[in-house]
């Protein structure tokens, strides 16, 4: 599997000192857990560029996996 074939991506946030920084990762879904959770397949590190083939196994919750193009509204 390679990241041309994501069609998802996993909300993330580096929060360091009294800011943080949201961003977003490529990722593929495996496996729904019985607790709920995804086993992602995950590309990139971070949002740091020059990264984007390193990828690596992640167990997050659900409602941080979306489609790519959908929309989160905050309020």
């Amino acid at each position: 599997m390679e990241r041309k074939d994501c069609m998802y991506n996993l909300s993330c946030r580096h929060a360091t000192g009294t800011r943080g920084m949201n961003y977003t990762m490529d990722c593929i879904p495996l496996k729904e857990m019985s607790d709920g959770r995804l086993k992602v397949l995950v590309f990139c590190d971070r949002y740091w560029k020059g990264h984007d083939e390193k990828k690596r196994i992640r167990y997050v919750a659900s409602h941080r996996v979306r489609a790519k193009g959908s929309l989160t509204i905050k309020r």
